[in-house]
């Protein structure tokens, strides 16, 4: 379970301190092996990647959501967020998705949701 609160407060941190930073459609920056194997370097690439790893979400937890939107990953790993929650996230995560930097990314998603 992750804290909503510290969640949110998380994504709108990375943002501010990151605000030019962008990323490709990925929860996880990937290295190949000599035989061209998709390897996890244990480093999150992504705004949700960064503030859930930051937040404990493990590696391997987030490897297993790699083609998962938030509203699947807050399932799948059972984060228990709300819905607001969730859903605004999934509008950061888009806009990231989409090119913007993690700063337009928060700012162009839907209202922070109170939490």
């Amino acid at each position: 379970m992750i804290d909503p609160k510290q969640f949110v407060n998380e994504v709108v941190r990375l943002a501010t301190e990151y605000p030019n930073r962008t990323a490709e459609c990925s929860y996880l920056e990937y290295t190949e092996d000599e035989n061209c194997d998709r390897i996890p370097t244990g480093k999150p690439v992504c705004i949700m990647g960064t503030a859930l790893f930051n937040l404990g979400v493990s590696v391997d937890a987030l490897e297993s959501c790699e083609n998962d939107n938030m509203i699947a990953v807050n399932t799948k790993l059972d984060l228990g967020l709300p819905s607001p929650v969730v859903r605004w996230a999934n509008d950061v995560q888009t806009n990231q998705d989409d090119g913007s930097n993690w700063c337009d990314a928060v700012a162009d998603a839907q209202e922070v949701p109170s939490v």
